[in-house]
């Protein structure tokens, strides 16, 4: 059903899951803020390599089948779609909260704290819209995010004494 109604919007969401993809972070958002902010692109790349061992931890014991093997009917988008490994819990997600909420702690501003919340929404549409998640290891990776951003939190002092 959401494949149909948001159809119109196939390369924008389509743009929003590469966009999102966490080599993207890892590669581009990341090296970018370390330009200005040290402290919190080392954060950031904690962030996103505990999500990453995490997801992929959860990944096999929790064998979460991806829409389109389980129905036919589901479109695919390519490279965007044909993941090979398990979908639970949605990794985009998870590194996407992960990463985007301790920039959001950083910056404490209403206005970045709403583009991260269109961020993750637009995130989890395009994630479902293109068959890779269900709903339900969208939200997974959601709240797997958020407990990654929590970890990193607690352990602030600790990394950056490194």
């Amino acid at each position: 059903y959401i494949q149909t109604l948001f159809r119109p919007w196939d390369e924008f969401l389509e743009f929003v899951s590469s966009a999102s993809n966490p080599a993207s972070v890892l590669h581009y958002v990341i090296p970018i803020l370390s330009v200005f902010d040290v402290e919190l692109a080392t954060e950031l790349a904690c962030a996103y390599a505990l999500a990453d061992v995490t997801n992929l931890f959860f990944k096999w014991p929790l064998r979460g089948d991806r829409p389109y093997w389980m129905d036919q009917r589901v479109r695919q988008f390519g490279a965007n779609t044909c993941e090979t490994g398990f979908g639970l819990p949605s990794g985009h997600m998870q590194v996407t909260v992960a990463v985007y909420s301790l920039v959001a702690l950083r910056l404490r501003s209403k206005r970045f704290t709403g583009i991260f919340t269109a961020i993750t929404l637009l995130t989890a549409l395009s994630r479902v819209h293109m068959g890779a998640h269900t709903p339900f290891q969208v939200l997974c990776g959601l709240l797997a995010g958020a407990a990654t951003c929590a970890a990193v939190r607690l352990a602030r002092p600790v990394l950056l004494s490194w």
